[in-house]
């Protein structure tokens, strides 16, 4: 996997991104029992774990067990995030090198990785380290993404600055993100956040907002000097039906059900669309 747009790209630190952050990210992150317990499917696809090898600075290459023909889509998704979601966890595919290794056992050694994470008041090293590569509660964390966290997620105000070094630019060259600066505000009743909402009091407000209250957010637009966008999603549906299609309790049952892609589609036309829209989405769903 060739990393063209990593070429002079940098962590927002300054520190240089290369080819280097996803062999430790494999070698000490993901095949540390310790810190990833079981390796995921995208990275054990065939059945064996896949095997990671740097090519140069800003390449590196990753063999399955077979032929992994989704692989760059799965990439693109959720289901894997990136180091910013999933570091938290020990995934991401990525992770700072030069930040991170200041707390591992295989880099520092465990004694001192172990009191590294007790004066930090954590019970182990693997704890330590997780909670260091997890950029919403660590500010310190180096990451790539268009705004850094300058304070953690836990306080009243959490609070992400431009990333300098942010690699994307527009069409016209000009470096992106535009904006210098978020502010979310953590709120702990949901009746207040939707109260403010109508109040104009946010900039932009997508999610915990109440659909029931919609009308009342609408009359409420010019007041509040505020517009009502109807964004779609590029991910996920709120209203879905997913099958464990891995369940095989009752071979009778999947047979004919969940591994029949006829009952699927039979499924599907049988739902009543509209009247989920009328119900639950006031019919502007």
């Amino acid at each position: 996997m060739d990393l063209p747009p990593a070429r002079g790209m940098k962590w927002s630190d300054g520190a240089p991104y290369t080819a280097d952050d996803y062999v430790f990210w494999y070698e000490n992150i993901l095949l540390n029992e310790e810190l990833v317990p079981a390796i995921p499917w995208f990275m054990k696809w065939g059945g064996d774990t896949a095997v990671l090898e740097k090519i140069d600075d800003t390449s590196f290459k990753i063999t399955f067990a077979q032929p992994f023909p989704s692989w760059l889509e799965t990439m693109s998704t959720s289901t894997m995030a990136g180091h910013f979601q999933a570091g938290r966890t020990g995934g991401g595919l990525v992770a700072p090198r030069h930040y991170l290794e200041q707390f591992h056992p295989a880099i520092i050694g465990e004694e001192e990785a172990t009191k590294l994470a007790e004066d930090a008041g954590f019970e182990s090293w693997n704890l330590f380290f997780l909670a260091q590569n997890d950029a919403a509660m660590n500010p310190d964390l180096p990451v790539t993404t268009p705004w850094k966290p300058i304070t953690r997620i836990a306080e009243t105000e959490y609070i992400l600055e431009r990333n300098p070094y942010f690699a994307a630019v527009d069409t016209d060259g000009n470096q992106l993100p535009y904006f210098d600066r978020i502010s979310l505000e953590l709120v702990e009743e949901l009746e207040v956040l939707n109260l403010r909402a109508i109040g104009g009091n946010y900039t932009v407000q997508g999610r915990h907002i109440d659909f029931s209250k919609l009308p009342v957010i609408r009359q409420n637009e010019a007041d509040g000097d505020y517009f009502v966008n109807f964004w779609g999603s590029s991910t996920r549906h709120p209203v879905k039906i997913a099958f464990n299609q891995d369940w095989t309790e009752d071979p009778n049952i999947t047979a004919y059900t969940v591994d029949s892609l006829d009952f699927r589609k039979a499924l599907s036309l049988a739902i009543e669309r509209s009247e989920v829209n009328e119900t639950f989405f006031l019919g502007v769903g």
